[in-house]
């Protein structure tokens, strides 16, 4: 599974970049404002929690995409280690996993050290006494990422898990949510420029959201009047 997770990534990755070299200057909605897809990852999550006052261990994937040095999308799944007693009675073992989607979003991800907030939120699988129930989960949580290479982020996380819709006898929603802490380490690349806040870019009139006023203009704008500059003052044509 590892093996293969890192191939898919790094065919994705080359492929993508292949084709963003295939430079047509051609404006959409998305690339224009900064938010063109710019990343795509494979992440490994180690996650510590407690079910029933007993500390517990569960591991999980999930592939995501990037869009604008910012924005992540991804899909996973997250996976008890080890059952549980609950209430350390032999016939009441517990298990679960679950499936998930999340939003998450980090700031000045350029910085080598920077925060992030994420939400996962998705189906998942109770089994407590043999006895199987279906619930939703909502997952916020807050961190830190780390740049340890272009290609490698590793992020330590804190979040409360939110567990909805348990139908077990016996348990109740509250039981089966508390806090966790977890480690994320992503794998992929990531291209592009980072673009300044759409305040900051486009000026506070927001009527000019979308007119073609870039970094690049920018620059030839002022490479145009540093040719301008060194022109002699008293320079007359013909």
């Amino acid at each position: 599974m590892l093996r293969t997770s890192i191939l898919v990534a790094l065919s994705l990755c080359l492929s993508t970049v292949n084709l963003n070299a295939q430079d047509t200057h051609e404006e959409t909605v998305f690339g224009h404002s900064g938010m063109a897809l710019t990343g795509l990852w494979v992440n490994w999550h180690h996650q510590a929690t407690s079910f029933d006052q007993s500390n517990t261990y569960l591991t999980g994937w999930m592939y995501g995409i990037e869009f604008g040095k910012a924005i992540y999308i991804g899909y996973g799944r997250s996976n008890m280690r080890d059952n549980i007693q609950w209430d350390d009675q032999p016939s009441q073992v517990f298990d679960m996993h679950f499936d998930a989607f999340r939003v998450g979003y980090a700031y000045k991800a350029y910085k080598a050290i920077h925060p992030v907030i994420n939400v996962d939120f998705g189906t998942g699988r109770n089994t407590f006494a043999e006895v199987e129930d279906r619930v939703f989960i909502i997952q916020p949580g807050i961190g830190f990422e780390v740049n340890a290479l272009q290609w490698i982020r590793i992020g330590f996380e804190g979040g409360y898990r939110f567990n909805t819709g348990n139908d077990i006898k016996g348990l109740s929603d509250s039981d089966l949510s508390g806090a966790f802490g977890q480690v994320v380490v992503r794998m992929g690349c990531s291209w592009g420029r980072h673009y300044k806040s759409p305040a900051k870019r486009w000026g506070s009139n927001w009527d000019n959201w979308g007119d073609d006023d870039d970094d690049d203009d920018d620059d030839d704008k002022k490479e145009k009047k540093k040719e301008n500059d060194e022109i002699p003052k008293n320079y007359e044509k013909g």
